[in-house]
């Protein structure tokens, strides 16, 4: 049967509007057959009309335009912090004696917060070590006191003996100019040397004495310093063992007394072994002087006729030079020797010293601390002390708030972070108005709970308070597919999220298209389309969830 050419035409609308494809009708029943054509032709044209008709009524939708440049940012809340919060601690663990500050106060740099004393009010050990620490201070300044008395005493002792040397040398070189004078005069000579004799004899024997008094002096030192190392192994000992950092510092104290005192003695007895040495040298030679004037008040006696040989063999004997005696030189050589002796033992003196100031400025600096002070200034937070408390050292007892730095603290998704523009400036909503700040950190990592990013804003220095919440807006950068093309961004509405795809619905002369997109940032009720649309697209809004491609469409 050939089709009338109008149904042909309307199959053929018909699936263009449909998007169907007429392949042919059923066969009509053989009763059909026989009827008439012209009454089969109309029936048809009426069924294919109604059925043209239902499959072409175009859907009402609303439209609009994409949005080209729009100002893409995220809208969001941060919290207020502190740039600067400070733990107090205790300086020492105790009992608190005073307090002179409260929770909340505003305090400065230095004041102080509370004081602490022993337990049930006794006496700090820091305390008790300071005083100690001054007494031993005391003790050695007045040790150095009289090191340089003694030191000053010896000096003068060697000089004097330099002096009678001195002397002494000149008397010879006298006794030798007037045998020079009176070589006839023997017996003026021998008068001259028994009297040089005499007065050597003394002068040894007062040389003897004064040597004799510095090894005195010497082993008595030795033994005062033995004495205190014996009571300081005996405080060790009774010390026992050691069970609070108070005693490993009295243990470590005393030990290293003990080594120093060890050190010292050592120093002492060798210059004890030098001076013994020295002494039984200086015997030496006063004898070996007393001889030598006894030798040459022989040969004047026997050899008055050669008074010129007699004059050189002296001088040798005697060991003139010209100028110095041996007694000279050896007198200088105890001078100098005292000078250093007497450094060497200021030296020592002076240590003990030092170290006991050292001490003294220890003790000191741990007696301050049962003063807490504030360390900055600022608001002090969570201070709940009261007289009676027990403290230590190991948590802190209060918080000081740094109020002349703030710093916000937003967090967003993974995404959003990496699209935050550092370049730009946020807007931070203070008192009713927004204020441009400064974004001076975006975290490198997302936290692992919440997988959200931190992004932290420079506030302004105003009154804030910590752990205010505040609406802030972060500058987002475009993320179009041609970088000189800004994004763009179209109602929330009109985007149909899939579960493979995101696609939308523009409107192409009367008639649904869909468009796969790909989304960024979302702002508001706009969504930011980075691929997938243009400027010019109609982006069909109401009614886009009951379309499908191909529909024909009527916009309101």
């Amino acid at each position: 049967m050939k089709l009338p050419s109008k149904i042909l035409a309307l199959s053929a609308a018909f699936a263009a509007s449909t998007g169907l494809v007429v392949y042919g009708f059923m066969s009509l029943p053989a009763s059909a057959t026989t009827e008439e054509p012209a009454t089969v032709n109309q029936e048809a044209a009426v069924q294919t009309d109604q059925l043209i008709q239902t499959a072409t009524v175009a859907k009402e939708v609303t439209v609009m335009g994409v949005e080209n440049g729009y100002n893409s940012s995220i809208e969001t809340t941060g919290t207020v912090s502190s740039l600067t919060l400070v733990n107090i601690f205790a300086g020492a663990p105790g009992m608190v004696a005073k307090v002179y500050a409260q929770n909340g106060q505003t305090v400065k740099a230095g004041d102080v917060l509370f004081e602490v004393t022993g337990l049930q009010g006794n006496t700090h050990p820091y305390v008790s070590q300071l005083a100690l620490a001054q007494k031993s201070y005391d003790s050695a300044k007045k040790s150095y006191g009289l090191t340089l008395s003694a030191n000053d005493s010896s000096l003068k002792a060697a000089e004097l003996q330099l002096q009678s040397a001195q002397h002494q040398a000149e008397g010879l070189m006298l006794d030798l100019q007037g045998m020079d004078v009176n070589l006839a005069g023997i017996k003026n000579g021998e008068l001259i040397l028994r009297d040089t004799f005499d007065h050597t004899r003394v002068k040894n024997g007062f040389d003897y004495d004064n040597t004799q008094d510095g090894l005195d002096a010497l082993n008595d030192a030795i033994d005062a310093l033995e004495n205190q190392k014996y009571n300081a192994e005996q405080d060790l000992e009774d010390l026992g063992t050691v069970d609070t950092p108070e005693e490993q510092m009295i243990f470590d104290q005393l030990k290293a007394g003990i080594d120093e005192m060890n050190s010292s003695l050592e120093d002492l007895y060798t210059k004890a072994e030098t001076a013994h040495n020295g002494y039984d040298t200086l015997q030496e030679g006063l004898i070996m002087g007393e001889n030598q004037l006894l030798a040459q008040l022989a040969q004047t006696k026997t050899q008055g006729e050669a008074l010129y040989l007699t004059r050189q063999s002296t001088a040798a004997k005697l060991g003139v030079n010209g100028e110095l005696t041996d007694g000279v030189l050896m007198a200088e050589e105890a001078v100098n020797a005292t000078k250093l002796r007497n450094e060497a033992s200021l030296v020592q003196v002076k240590s003990g010293v030092d170290a006991a100031a050292i001490n003294l400025q220890m003790a000191q600096a741990q007696a301050d601390t049962l003063k807490v002070k504030a360390t900055i200034g600022g608001t002090l937070e969570g201070f709940d002390i009261h007289a009676g408390q027990m403290v230590g050292q190991q948590s802190p007892v209060a918080n000081i708030l740094d109020t002349s730095s703030f710093e916000l603290k937003a967090f967003v998704d993974i995404e959003t972070a990496q699209r935050i523009d550092m370049k730009g400036l946020a807007q931070v909503k203070i008192g009713g108005r927004w204020v441009p700040v400064k974004i001076m950190h975006i975290g490198n990592s997302a936290d692992v709970m919440t997988k959200l990013v931190p992004v932290t804003l420079q506030l302004p220095k105003i009154s804030l308070k910590a752990n205010q919440v505040l609406n802030v807006q972060l500058p987002l950068v475009y993320s179009g597919v041609n970088s000189e093309v800004k994004s763009v961004f179209i109602p929330l509405d009109a985007l149909i999220v899939g579960t493979e795809e995101n696609y939308v619905y523009v409107n192409e002369s009367g008639v649904a298209r869909k468009r796969l997109v790909k989304i960024g940032a979302i702002s508001g009720d706009r969504v930011e389309v980075v691929d997938g649309l243009s400027g010019s697209d109609a982006v069909i809004v109401q009614g886009a969830r009951e379309l499908t491609d191909g529909d024909s469409v009527t916009v309101l």
